[in-house]
Parts: structure tokens; sequence; C-alpha cells
């Protein structure tokens, strides 16, 4: 019944077994004395109190174990220190979220990547029942997602990003600042692979057209998902470094806003550097027209030809698309009025400049 061990004898079998029992008792012993040695380790590691910046160096050391390098993954991120498993210096706050202080986590390894990926939803779920500090928490993890998407196989790098919001998680408005969608302007702004900033803009896109087609409402009236989006395309031309798009990318933007709203897509002042990007002449066309002819005739935002600038890029529309007798009148009317209108400039200009002398002369020889 036991083939193989028929010719076996007795006391060679039971040899054999004995081995193995004795190597699966050394197995436990050793695993229990390498759980005890880590933990001794850390121990001693959080005997004083260690600053972010040295979890950091821990996090990123390809030389340093990885459930050392773990444990100060979690204990850089986690939403409560005092949740952790193991034991933590509570003579220090760390809270790297709090400042958003995550560009290393563009040095960590894939699989430190996928190890952090792991813990996201789980810390999520834990701020979210937290009462102080978790949104800070929430917002940092949300800004973490977009650096470890290039750092992950496609399907977890895929599930990471359902976990990605690209709007503020909080409604907020003040002289300066105000909730829309920053974290899908950072995404854009990012040096991320070009193929999750499309899926952000699907996403985008849809929310504008649920709005618009008045089957959902913005959370607060200045979180408009059409104004916010064209906010975000205006910014984007702001770069010191070049549009962070690709000039594809950002003539399908543009295209897809043609065919929403009625009012000018980006702020006026931005009308020369988008149709310089536009290369499909259609879309350009599309573009000219809802820009300088978008909205009402007294809106304090419409086109006119009131500078320098303005009247350049007028004569170039003018000269593009001669064959669109609207836009052709439009522009043709405001040129006209240009040169009265430069001399009123000019001469308030004067004005203010000698009124400007006086007083510093005065302030001379007073």
């Amino acid at each position: 019944r036991y083939r193989g061990f028929e010719s076996l004898p007795l006391r060679l079998f039971q040899a054999f077994f004995l081995d193995i029992l004795t190597l699966s008792i050394s197995l436990c012993f050793t695993s229990k004395s390498m759980v005890e040695s880590v933990e001794q380790t850390w121990s001693d590691f959080m005997k004083r109190g260690r600053e972010a910046r040295e979890l950091v160096k821990l996090a990123i050391d390809p030389e340093v174990l990885p459930f050392f390098q773990e444990r100060a993954i979690q204990t850089l991120l986690a939403p409560s220190i005092s949740q952790l498993p193991f034991r933590v210096n509570q003579f220090f706050s760390l809270n790297t979220y709090a400042g958003h202080e995550d560009k290393w986590l563009s040095d960590v390894s894939a699989s430190s990547a996928t190890y952090i990926a792991n813990l996201i939803p789980e810390y999520i779920e834990q701020a979210q029942q937290q009462r102080s500090n978790g949104e800070g928490a929430l917002i940092a993890y949300n800004s973490i997602i977009p650096r470890l998407l290039d750092k992950l196989p496609a399907e977890e790098a895929e599930k990471l990003f359902g976990q990605f919001a690209i709007n503020d998680l909080f409604s907020y408005w003040n002289m300066d600042f105000a909730s829309g969608y920053g974290p899908l302007r950072d995404l854009y702004s990012s040096p991320i692979q070009e193929v999750w900033k499309r899926k952000g803009a699907e996403r985008m896109h849809s929310v504008i057209q649920e709005e618009i087609r008045g089957r959902t409402k913005p959370r607060a009236e200045h979180e408009n998902a059409y104004s916010c989006y064209s906010n975000i395309l205006g910014l984007l031309l702001y770069s010191n470094e070049g549009l962070p798009v690709s000039r594809e990318f950002y003539q399908d933007e543009i295209a897809f806003m043609t065919l929403l709203g009625t009012g000018n897509i980006v702020d006026i002042h931005h009308t020369g550097q988008v149709l310089d990007l536009l290369e499909d002449a259609s879309i350009k066309h599309r573009f000219a027209r809802r820009q300088i002819l978008g909205g009402k005739p007294d809106d304090w935002d419409r086109f006119r030809v009131n500078s320098t600038e303005r009247a350049s890029e007028a004569k170039r529309v003018i000269e593009e698309f001669p064959e669109d007798q609207e836009l052709r009148a439009y522009l043709e009317a405001q040129l006209e009025d240009w040169p009265a209108k430069a001399g009123e400039l000019m001469q308030r200009q004067s004005q203010i400049d000698q009124e400007e002398l006086e007083v510093r002369t005065r302030m001379r020889t007073l």
C-alpha cells in the first residue's frame, strides 16, 4: 500500500521522519528568533525621538530589510500613530501628510510602492473615522496616489487610481483660494504618464456633462465643473517648464470644451497662447468663435480689442478665417475703434505719469 517505502529498512524510515520533524522544529525556532530580533532592533531604534526625514531614509534605502522599511512607511503614513501595532516614540509628531511632504514616494522601490498601494484603502477608512486630523490625512492620501501609479503593475495601478478623487475632498473658499478640482490640476501638472491624465480628463468630462444636463449639481457654487475646468486649462499655460501635457492632449480638451457652454473657454488674455497650440483648423475655428463671440455683448469678460496684443490677435483671426463673416465683422468693428481707444489710453497714462512726477517733485522740494 505504501509503494516506494516497502524496501526501506524500518530504522532508516524512522530516521527520515525524525529529520523532517527536527527541521520543522528548527524552522519554527528560527522564525520565532527572527521576530524577536526584529522587535528588539525596532525598539532600540525608537529609544530616542526620530524625525520624519530619518524614517524616509529607512523607507527608500535599498539595503534596509523590507520589514523595517514597511514599519517606517506605516509610521510616516498612518492617520494615527497610536493605532500602529508596534512601538513608536510618542515624543514627536510626524504627520508628514499635513504638509504634503510626499516627494520621497518617488524614490521608493516597486515592491514598496505595492505595499503602500495596499495600505492606502485601509488608511483612508481609518482617517474617515477619525474625528481630529482625519481631513489632512485624506488629502495626503489622495495626493500620494499619482506618485505611485507609474511604479505599479498595470492592474494594481488601475485599482489604486480608482481611489483617486479629481475634486478637492472638502469645500472651502476665501479671498485667495477656493476648492474645486485641485487634484486634477495637480495631476495634469505632474510628470506622470499621460495615460493617467487622460483617465482623469474622462472623469472630468463626465462630471461636466452631468452638471450641464442638470442630473447633478456642484457641491458649492464656486465648484461649477465647467468653470473650474476652464480655469485649469488656463493655469496649464503658466508653467515655466512649458506645457505639462502634450499639445494633442491639450487640443483634445479644448475641442471638448467648444462643444459645451456658451461663454469664452479660457480667460481672454490666453486667447493667443491657445491659438498657437491648436493645430486642427476646425477646432481652432470653433475655439476662436467661442472665445471671441461667446457670451453676451455686454459681458465684462468678452473679447475686446483694448490693447496692442488683442489687436494682433484680432488681425490674426481675420487672416486665418476670412470666410467667417460674423467673426470678421465683429473684429473689424473692434479694430476700427481701437486707434481712438489707444489714443485715450495714451492720454490717460500721460496724465497719470505727469501727476506722479509732480508729487515726487514736491516730495523733494517741500
